[in-house]
């Protein structure tokens, strides 16, 4: 899927955003491996909440459906 209209990023820009947001997970010792949703798809809805100012009940309609 494309998100580049709804989060301002290309692939390759989410790409590398996805990758340091892991690295500093890690640097922290963080478990990723406890949440339900891959962390792209949390730095995909937190772009489009900033991005769009949507709400998150609006968000979590889209991601169940």
């Amino acid at each position: 899927m494309r998100y580049q209209s709804t989060t301002g990023l290309d692939h390759d820009a989410l790409d590398e955003l996805v990758r340091r947001v892991i690295d500093i997970f890690h640097s922290r010792g963080v478990d990723l491996s406890r949440h339900r949703l891959p962390v792209k798809e949390h730095v995909i809805l937190t772009l489009e909440l900033l991005r769009n100012n949507l709400s998150q009940t609006f968000l979590a309609d889209l991601l169940v459906s």
